[in-house]
């Protein structure tokens, strides 16, 4: 199966449901979720890259090097699973993020995928999410 099967499965999966409300990704201005810690193979990456312009992989190559140098710094890439609250504190931005929209949303990995925030896009952001810390 490929990455784009997958994702085709899961998103008639999620469409299938009968609670029909719109994701809070298309009113969000805060982008909470985009510096929070992803998971996601290489395979999705590449299909990800494979859509974007010649000048869109430059930026995410130059902000995935920013978001690396950032993310060694905090010392939070040695542990196995970092604390998502401690990871967001850092606000460190996914390198697809431009203006707080993701430059590949139609590709977003499934780890993205799989946020089912439906309500207001504040209440992912802190202090809303200190019950995380434990």
């Amino acid at each position: 199966m490929t990455v784009q099967e997958f994702h085709q499965a899961v998103d008639n999966i999620i469409d299938a449901t009968p609670v029909k409300q719109e994701s809070c990704c298309s009113t969000c201005t805060l982008a909470t979720c985009c510096n929070e810690t992803v998971y996601v193979g290489k395979d999705e990456v590449q299909w990800m890259l494979d859509s974007l312009t010649d000048d869109q992989r430059e930026q995410v190559k130059d902000r995935a090097m920013d978001w690396a140098e950032k993310a060694t710094a905090t010392g939070m890439m040695k542990e196995q699973r970092p604390s998502a609250y401690k990871w967001i504190t850092f606000k460190i931005p996914c390198p697809f993020l431009k203006d707080k929209r993701c430059m590949a949303y139609e590709r977003r990995p499934m780890s993205c995928r799989m946020w089912f925030a439906r309500s207001n896009p504040e209440n992912c952001d802190m202090p809303g999410r200190r019950h995380q810390l434990h």
